[in-house]
Protein backbone atom coordinates (compact mmCIF):
# COMPACT_ATOMS: atom_id res chain seq x y z
CA UNK A 1 0.00 0.00 0.00
CA UNK A 2 2.80 2.17 0.36
CA UNK A 3 4.47 1.79 -2.52
CA UNK A 4 0.67 2.79 -4.19
CA UNK A 5 0.27 5.82 -2.28
CA UNK A 6 3.69 6.85 -2.94
CA UNK A 7 3.21 6.47 -6.65
CA UNK A 8 0.22 9.04 -6.34
CA UNK A 9 2.39 11.70 -3.70
CA UNK A 10 3.46 14.21 -6.95
CA UNK A 11 -0.64 15.05 -7.02
CA UNK A 12 -1.57 15.29 -3.15
CA UNK A 13 1.55 17.52 -2.71
CA UNK A 14 0.96 19.69 -6.23
CA UNK A 15 -2.38 20.57 -3.97
CA UNK A 16 -0.76 21.99 -1.27
CA UNK A 17 0.36 21.13 2.57
CA UNK A 18 -3.33 22.00 3.83
CA UNK A 19 -4.55 19.40 1.22
CA UNK A 20 -1.56 16.67 2.34
CA UNK A 21 -2.94 17.15 5.90
CA UNK A 22 -6.96 16.63 4.74
CA UNK A 23 -5.72 13.39 2.62
CA UNK A 24 -4.39 11.65 5.96
CA UNK A 25 -6.75 12.86 8.54
CA UNK A 26 -10.20 12.90 6.31
CA UNK A 27 -11.02 16.38 8.09
CA UNK A 28 -11.63 19.94 6.67
CA UNK A 29 -10.82 22.51 9.43
CA UNK A 30 -13.66 25.14 9.64
CA UNK A 31 -13.66 28.03 7.44
CA UNK A 32 -11.18 26.32 4.71
CA UNK A 33 -13.13 25.57 1.00
CA UNK A 34 -12.10 22.42 -0.66
CA UNK A 35 -9.58 22.81 -3.90
CA UNK A 36 -11.82 22.33 -6.81
CA UNK A 37 -12.47 19.24 -9.04
CA UNK A 38 -11.43 18.98 -12.55
CA UNK A 39 -13.58 17.38 -14.90
CA UNK A 40 -12.01 15.66 -18.00
CA UNK A 41 -14.12 13.65 -20.57
CA UNK A 42 -13.02 10.57 -23.59
CA UNK A 43 -12.38 12.73 -26.92
CA UNK A 44 -10.53 11.06 -30.65
CA UNK A 45 -10.78 12.37 -34.12
CA UNK A 46 -13.82 10.52 -36.29
CA UNK A 47 -12.61 7.75 -38.24
CA UNK A 48 -12.43 7.57 -41.71
CA UNK A 49 -14.96 5.86 -44.04
CA UNK A 50 -14.33 2.11 -43.44
CA UNK A 51 -14.46 1.22 -47.27
CA UNK A 52 -17.54 -1.34 -46.57
CA UNK A 53 -20.98 -0.45 -47.23
CA UNK A 54 -24.13 -2.12 -46.46
CA UNK A 55 -28.36 -1.98 -46.61
CA UNK A 56 -28.14 -2.62 -43.02
CA UNK A 57 -29.74 -0.95 -39.75
CA UNK A 58 -28.07 -0.63 -36.44
CA UNK A 59 -29.33 -0.26 -33.18
CA UNK A 60 -26.93 0.23 -30.76
CA UNK A 61 -28.31 -0.22 -27.40
CA UNK A 62 -27.40 1.60 -24.17
CA UNK A 63 -23.93 0.45 -23.18
CA UNK A 64 -23.13 -0.92 -19.87
CA UNK A 65 -20.20 -0.73 -17.63
CA UNK A 66 -19.25 -2.87 -14.79
CA UNK A 67 -18.68 -1.82 -11.83
CA UNK A 68 -16.37 -0.32 -10.13
CA UNK A 69 -15.60 1.56 -13.24
CA UNK A 70 -19.83 2.79 -13.74
CA UNK A 71 -19.42 5.90 -12.23
CA UNK A 72 -17.91 9.37 -12.52
CA UNK A 73 -15.47 8.88 -10.08
CA UNK A 74 -11.74 8.07 -11.67
CA UNK A 75 -10.42 5.00 -11.10
CA UNK A 76 -6.77 4.00 -10.52
CA UNK A 77 -5.15 0.55 -9.87
CA UNK A 78 -1.80 -0.61 -8.44
CA UNK A 79 -0.13 -3.52 -10.72
CA UNK A 80 -0.62 -6.26 -8.42
CA UNK A 81 -4.52 -6.28 -8.96
CA UNK A 82 -5.28 -5.82 -5.27
CA UNK A 83 -4.91 -2.41 -4.25
CA UNK A 84 -7.84 0.34 -5.95
CA UNK A 85 -8.50 3.77 -5.70
CA UNK A 86 -10.45 7.26 -7.06
CA UNK A 87 -8.96 10.53 -8.00
CA UNK A 88 -10.65 12.87 -4.84
CA UNK A 89 -10.25 16.00 -6.84
CA UNK A 90 -10.55 14.69 -10.35
CA UNK A 91 -13.64 12.95 -12.23
CA UNK A 92 -15.56 12.23 -15.81
CA UNK A 93 -17.69 15.37 -16.56
CA UNK A 94 -20.48 11.70 -17.64
CA UNK A 95 -20.65 8.69 -17.39
CA UNK A 96 -18.19 6.29 -18.68
CA UNK A 97 -20.99 4.49 -20.44
CA UNK A 98 -22.81 7.57 -21.96
CA UNK A 99 -19.17 8.98 -23.21
CA UNK A 100 -18.30 5.50 -25.19
CA UNK A 101 -21.77 5.23 -26.11
CA UNK A 102 -21.75 8.65 -27.93
CA UNK A 103 -18.20 7.65 -29.74
CA UNK A 104 -18.69 4.07 -30.42
CA UNK A 105 -22.26 5.59 -31.82
CA UNK A 106 -20.42 8.24 -34.16
CA UNK A 107 -17.62 6.07 -35.56
CA UNK A 108 -19.90 3.63 -36.90
CA UNK A 109 -22.21 6.07 -38.53
CA UNK A 110 -18.80 8.24 -39.79
CA UNK A 111 -17.60 4.44 -41.21
CA UNK A 112 -20.31 4.32 -43.48
CA UNK A 113 -21.09 0.26 -42.92
CA UNK A 114 -24.85 0.78 -42.51
CA UNK A 115 -27.33 2.38 -44.20
CA UNK A 116 -28.38 4.42 -40.72
CA UNK A 117 -27.84 3.91 -37.25
CA UNK A 118 -30.47 4.08 -34.53
CA UNK A 119 -29.53 5.45 -30.98
CA UNK A 120 -33.18 6.41 -29.54
CA UNK A 121 -37.00 6.27 -30.77
CA UNK A 122 -37.00 5.57 -34.45
CA UNK A 123 -39.76 4.83 -37.32
CA UNK A 124 -36.99 2.29 -38.70
CA UNK A 125 -36.88 -1.06 -37.61
CA UNK A 126 -33.12 -2.54 -37.14
CA UNK A 127 -31.55 -5.02 -38.77
CA UNK A 128 -29.34 -5.53 -36.18
CA UNK A 129 -28.47 -4.63 -32.85
CA UNK A 130 -25.49 -3.82 -31.42
CA UNK A 131 -24.87 -4.88 -27.44
CA UNK A 132 -21.88 -3.65 -25.43
CA UNK A 133 -20.61 -4.49 -22.35
CA UNK A 134 -17.54 -2.38 -20.34
CA UNK A 135 -15.57 -4.99 -18.52
CA UNK A 136 -12.59 -2.35 -17.54
CA UNK A 137 -11.81 1.17 -17.75
CA UNK A 138 -8.94 2.70 -15.48
CA UNK A 139 -5.64 3.41 -14.47
CA UNK A 140 -2.67 1.03 -13.86
CA UNK A 141 -0.10 2.13 -11.82
CA UNK A 142 2.98 0.16 -12.52
CA UNK A 143 6.74 0.91 -11.29
CA UNK A 144 7.64 2.66 -13.98
CA UNK A 145 4.93 3.34 -15.90
CA UNK A 146 1.44 4.21 -16.10
CA UNK A 147 -1.19 2.50 -18.74
CA UNK A 148 -4.71 3.60 -19.31
CA UNK A 149 -6.44 -0.19 -19.65
CA UNK A 150 -9.86 -0.34 -21.75
CA UNK A 151 -11.99 -3.68 -22.53
CA UNK A 152 -15.15 -4.45 -24.07
CA UNK A 153 -17.28 -7.12 -25.22
CA UNK A 154 -19.79 -6.61 -27.99
CA UNK A 155 -22.42 -8.57 -29.08
CA UNK A 156 -24.21 -8.20 -32.92
CA UNK A 157 -27.67 -9.82 -32.79
CA UNK A 158 -29.23 -10.29 -36.29
CA UNK A 159 -32.89 -9.28 -36.37
CA UNK A 160 -35.49 -11.63 -38.22
CA UNK A 161 -38.66 -10.70 -38.96
CA UNK A 162 -39.47 -13.98 -39.73
CA UNK A 163 -37.82 -16.08 -37.31
CA UNK A 164 -36.20 -15.50 -33.55
CA UNK A 165 -32.84 -13.14 -33.33
CA UNK A 166 -29.25 -14.76 -34.04
CA UNK A 167 -26.10 -13.85 -32.74
CA UNK A 168 -23.30 -12.77 -35.58
CA UNK A 169 -20.88 -12.68 -33.17
CA UNK A 170 -19.62 -12.44 -29.57
CA UNK A 171 -16.02 -10.55 -29.27
CA UNK A 172 -13.91 -8.87 -26.69
CA UNK A 173 -12.02 -6.52 -27.64
CA UNK A 174 -8.86 -4.80 -25.35
CA UNK A 175 -6.34 -2.11 -25.56
CA UNK A 176 -3.82 -0.53 -23.44
CA UNK A 177 -2.15 2.94 -23.75
CA UNK A 178 1.11 4.28 -22.02
CA UNK A 179 0.39 7.25 -20.14
CA UNK A 180 2.48 9.94 -21.73
CA UNK A 181 1.91 12.33 -18.83
CA UNK A 182 1.00 10.77 -15.19
CA UNK A 183 -1.25 12.80 -14.24
CA UNK A 184 -5.62 12.23 -14.92
CA UNK A 185 -5.46 14.31 -17.80
CA UNK A 186 -2.91 11.97 -19.73
CA UNK A 187 -5.05 9.21 -18.56
CA UNK A 188 -7.96 10.48 -20.41
CA UNK A 189 -5.49 11.09 -23.91
CA UNK A 190 -4.34 7.36 -23.32
CA UNK A 191 -8.25 6.27 -23.00
CA UNK A 192 -9.29 7.72 -25.71
CA UNK A 193 -6.89 6.15 -27.86
CA UNK A 194 -7.38 2.84 -26.63
CA UNK A 195 -10.90 3.52 -26.90
CA UNK A 196 -10.21 4.87 -30.50
CA UNK A 197 -8.36 1.62 -30.87
CA UNK A 198 -10.73 -0.61 -30.14
CA UNK A 199 -13.88 0.93 -32.01
CA UNK A 200 -11.65 0.99 -35.10
CA UNK A 201 -11.25 -2.89 -35.06
CA UNK A 202 -14.70 -3.50 -33.74
CA UNK A 203 -16.01 -1.74 -37.09
CA UNK A 204 -14.34 -3.52 -38.90
CA UNK A 205 -15.44 -6.83 -37.52
CA UNK A 206 -19.14 -5.43 -37.46
CA UNK A 207 -18.83 -4.23 -41.21
CA UNK A 208 -17.12 -7.69 -42.36
CA UNK A 209 -19.84 -9.43 -40.95
CA UNK A 210 -23.15 -8.07 -41.99
CA UNK A 211 -21.22 -8.25 -45.79
CA UNK A 212 -20.77 -11.40 -45.51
Amino acid sequence: MKSFLASKMPYILSLGPFILMLFFSGCMPHGKQAPPVHFYRLFYDAPKPAGIKTAAVIRIKPVKVMAPYDSKKIVYLHENGLEQGFYRYHRWAAFPNDMIFNLISRDIRRSGISASVITNTSALLPTHILEIVVNRFYEKDGKTSWKAIVSLTARLIKEDSDGPARLLFEKTYSSARTLEHKNPKGLARALSLALSDISGRMIHDIGFEIKS
